[in-house]
């Protein structure tokens, strides 16, 4: 997943506030919704199935008799970095809107400045404000999925950690006895994702 694709999206976003007047916000919209933020929502959806992956692991592991649990550990292991490892570069990516996103509103706060007239340098306050708001509630929507996606991650790292010291049947059934309400944290964390983009796209064009 690259790192820009989330601020891309935003800032694509935004550009419904600035694209000249020629092309209806119906037309703009189209254009953010089949290129940057479609990019974004492709991302996404490779998630919800390593969750799902590494859930499967999880319960294998932990479900009852195991023969081999080294062997089982060690693919839990393998699907819990590779998920791991694309939720950090989804915190990157949220960091990085963040970051472009204020440098954007910092730019058009400059250049509003210069405007002569007293009307449209109000005006383009108010789109400023707009944007700012509508863009702050997309941030919001990003903030939340992925602190909520980091808990799970961190929940699911901890019993990786406490298994790789202890994979006696009694340390299996102890973390099997929280799978029930880590899977309903999974389950959550997927749905949110799967209306992610949709209520990005939403906020950015006020509705």
């Amino acid at each position: 997943m690259k790192l820009s694709i989330v601020a891309a999206s935003l800032l694509a976003g935004l550009s419904l506030f600035t694209l000249p007047a020629c092309k209806s916000s119906k037309e703009v919209a189209s254009e953010v919704a089949t290129r940057d933020v479609r990019s974004f929502q492709a991302s996404l959806d490779q998630i919800p199935g390593q969750i799902d992956t590494v859930m499967a692991k999880l319960n294998s592991l932990t479900a009852g008799d195991v023969s081999n649990p080294s062997a089982l550990f060690a693919d839990y292991t393998r699907e819990l970095r590779t998920l791991t490892e694309h939720g950090a570069q989804v915190a990157a990516a949220k960091d990085d809107a963040e970051r472009n996103v204020q440098r954007y509103f910092r730019e058009w706060v400059k250049q509003s400045r210069g405007i002569k007239t007293s009307a449209d340098r109000d005006a383009a306050y108010k789109a400023i404000d707009a944007g700012r708001s509508r863009t702050d509630i997309a941030m919001g929507y990003l903030r939340d999925g992925s602190r909520d996606f980091r808990a799970l991650l961190d929940k699911l790292n901890g019993f990786q950690s406490t298994l790789a010291k202890d994979l006696s049947p009694a340390s299996l059934k102890s973390i099997g006895s929280q799978y029930g309400p880590t899977l309903d944290k999974a389950i959550s964390v997927k749905g949110y994702i799967a209306r992610l983009s949709e209520q990005i796209d939403a906020s950015l064009l006020g509705k």
